[in-house]
């Protein structure tokens, strides 16, 4: 992306609004061998980032095959990813382009019947030249109608967009506000009926000062809430702050035990700071060994510098 949209921005467009659905692992693995499309690709999900089981792109991809079969487009795109990267299987361009296709003709059909989360994918799929040839125009029109239509991160993008400015929209504080504001008022309704990924996104809206200017008692209260419903982006958040002390109190103790969940959760982030304060000894004994085998969960993942720090403690 250009005229200044940060990766951060970029990769918070991706978060996906996950619907509720059974925490653990042994729960999942029994819908899923039933044949349960949500569960297959959800027990993808969790061997894709070792969440509750083994860390295995092999064994991800069996399931996000099982379900793109079944015609789910968040897993089609996933096959096709995996087959574009090589990952958990041999690279493979046509494989990945015939299941970018498959999905984007699943999310067109959602798309024009009105799904707003289908809208919003569908943009990216143009933008990203998935499965249909580059079109920036029409990725704009997409997310726009996804926002008009309530979607919570389309409404949370298109502030980023007029946040910065760049090669879809001149830059425009005001209208950057406004879709802030309206991303707030979506993210809050569902997380105030318990929605643990809008509870995560409406911390994140505070905590940056996006939209309403920055809420720090806002965010912890919001990102707890999701933490205690065993969000991992909430948990390594609250570890984040208390590691940081940006505007709490430090607490190692407390930033060990919020990093180590979200670590167990398979986020390379909480597990790459988890090594790091297993390494410098901070809320707990220096432990080379248990530190190494964070930064290894982590460089797994591709964390950036876990590979350096696993050379350090060699």
């Amino acid at each position: 992306m250009t005229g200044g949209m940060t990766v951060r921005k970029i990769a918070a467009a991706f978060i996906l609004i996950i619907s509720a659905f059974p925490v653990h692992a042994d729960e999942v693995t029994r819908l899923a061998e039933k044949g349960e499309a949500e569960a297959q690709y959800r027990l993808g999900e969790r061997y894709y980032h070792g969440d509750g089981v083994r860390h295995d792109y092999a064994e991800a991809f069996r399931w996000y095959m099982k379900a793109a079969k079944h015609g789910l487009a968040a897993a089609q795109s996933s096959v096709a990813l995996m087959y574009e990267i090589g990952r958990g299987v041999s690279s493979n361009e046509t494989e990945a382009r015939r299941w970018y296709i498959r999905a984007f003709h699943v999310r067109r059909k959602a798309a024009d019947n009105g799904d707003a989360e289908a809208q919003y994918r569908l943009g990216w799929m143009y933008y990203l030249h998935q499965g249909v040839e580059q079109d920036k125009s029409e990725a704009l029109r997409l997310w726009r109608l996804s926002a008009e239509n309530g979607f919570g991160n389309a409404q949370k993008w298109l502030g980023d967009l007029y946040d910065s400015g760049g090669e879809f929209v001149d830059e425009d504080p005001e209208e950057a506000e406004k879709w802030y504001l309206r991303a707030i008022e979506t993210y809050r309704r569902d997380a105030d009926k318990g929605d643990p990924e809008a509870q995560f996104l409406l911390g994140n809206m505070y905590y940056n000062g996006w939209g309403a200017g920055e809420n720090i008692s806002g965010a912890l209260k919001y990102f707890l809430m999701s933490a205690k419903q065993e969000n991992a982006s909430a948990q390594y958040m609250l570890g984040h702050m208390y590691r940081s002390g940006r505007d709490v109190k430090r607490n190692y103790f407390e930033a060990l035990k919020w990093y180590r969940k979200a670590a167990e959760h398979g986020n390379a982030t909480a597990q790459y700071y988890l090594g790091e304060m297993y390494e410098k000894g901070e809320g707990v004994r220096k432990n080379p060994k248990e530190a190494r085998k964070w930064y290894g969960r982590a460089a797994a993942q591709d964390y950036p510098s876990a590979e350096e720090a696993l050379d350090r403690l060699r």
